[in-house]
């Protein structure tokens, strides 16, 4: 975005400063649009979409200290994001490309899951979040998954467990 100002332009140094303060400004309020556009949208999975909101509101009421979201496409994290959560989001996935996609939405830590990890899910995704120093012992979290089965993107629970 600042490539060519940046490089030949007469401004610099105020083209970045300016752009700084857009971005500080912007996120000085980032709850301001709360509720997606994509959700008053035509959109395909509204369960998915309902299911984030749910686990942010569950989330914001209980204080919980983080919103883990096993994943295997990125978009429960992103679905989640999309509400803009006071604390952080945990990208848990297997994948080091969903990862890396995550590194670039808002509010989420991309966690990797090994390989040759538990089946257990949930206890993954709190031993994860544990290592990272997301949560502690006795903190509340929200986790949302999808059911078990082929179908990546099919978002369907939330669950509040203390650590």
């Amino acid at each position: 975005m600042l490539s060519e100002e940046t490089a030949v332009g007469l401004f610099p140094c105020e083209t970045v400063r300016m752009m700084s303060e857009v971005a500080e400004s912007a996120e000085g309020s980032p709850r301001e649009h709360g509720h997606p556009e994509a959700i008053t949208a035509a959109i395909t999975d509204r369960v998915a979409w309902a299911v984030a909101h749910a686990a942010v509101q569950a989330a914001e009421d209980l204080k919980v200290a983080a919103i883990l979201c096993p994943t295997r496409s990125g978009l429960t994290a992103h679905r989640v994001a999309a509400f803009r959560p006071k604390m952080p989001i945990a990208g848990i996935s297997t994948s080091p490309q969903v990862l890396g996609g995550l590194c670039l939405v808002w509010g989420v830590q991309p966690l990797l899951v090994p390989d040759n990890a538990d089946a257990d899910q949930l206890r993954q995704a709190i031993a994860l979040a544990r290592a990272a120093g997301l949560v502690r012992d006795g903190d509340l979290v929200a986790v949302v998954f999808g059911s078990t089965g082929p179908r990546a993107g099919s978002t369907d629970s939330v669950r509040i467990v203390r650590v």
